[in-house]
């Protein structure tokens, strides 16, 4: 999770390698909230924070790794 402080954030491909699943099926429909409030984006490969989610990011990890 530390990857999504990271302007490049986490990429997809690589975490389902690493961990035997998707972003998105851990995420769940929490991701599609951020996505679509303009909190993170999605460009195909990686996912990551945009700035104004930068600001609340502890507490969008925090609802995520619940």
């Amino acid at each position: 999770m530390l990857h999504m402080r990271l302007a490049e954030g986490i990429d997809a491909e690589q975490f389902h390698s690493t961990f035997g699943r998707s972003f998105e099926s851990l995420c769940g429909e929490r991701l599609d909230e951020y996505l679509s409030g303009g909190f993170m984006r999605y460009d195909g490969r990686s996912y990551s924070f945009t700035t104004k989610g930068m600001f609340v990011s502890n507490y969008i990890l925090s609802d995520i790794l619940e």
